[in-house]
């Protein structure tokens, strides 16, 4: 494959949208990234959505932010941190593939600071509202990947 898509300019170049749906709205060719191989993993925590919903704001957001910290200290510098959405957090490891054991290894290091957590804050925030007496209901799954990658660069941000 050339790269080159014949329905965009070449690179550099300023497309103006037709019709202008705004005035002086100009949109870059996007930018092609080479690909590379990478582990993305994901622990997200289950029960998120009816915690958040069904319980006060104010405490069940504390809690899930604490949850998020310890998840992300657990992993140290084995991953980066590509992105934190909701009750997921993104994990990228860019290279060579990690060994089953280390996988598990990590995933077990992110669950045992998860549930330390949880049963720190149970323990500890001796309130009565809703989201403190749910946190029991949240646990932890997770999703691994590894294969290749190509990252793009949506205005500021590379994804």
């Amino acid at each position: 494959m050339s790269g080159a898509c014949p329905r965009w300019p070449a690179p550099g170049k300023i497309l103006m949208a037709h019709p202008p749906i705004f005035p002086n709205f100009t949109i870059k060719q996007p930018q092609i990234m080479a690909t590379t191989n990478a582990t993305i993993l994901i622990p997200d925590i289950s029960g998120f959505t009816e915690f958040m919903t069904t319980t006060e704001l104010n405490h069940s957001a504390l809690a899930i932010n604490m949850l998020i910290e310890a998840m992300v200290k657990a992993v140290g510098n084995e991953y980066d941190v590509a992105e934190i959405e909701g009750d997921a957090v993104l994990l990228v490891r860019k290279g060579t593939a990690p060994t089953r054991k280390e996988i598990l290894n990590t995933c077990l290091n992110i669950f045992n600071a998860f549930h330390y957590q949880r049963k720190w804050m149970q323990q500890h925030m001796v309130c009565a509202c809703g989201a403190c007496q749910a946190i029991i209901h949240l646990t932890l799954k997770f999703v691994v990947h590894h294969g290749p990658v190509a990252e793009i660069t949506v205005g500021r941000f590379v994804k």
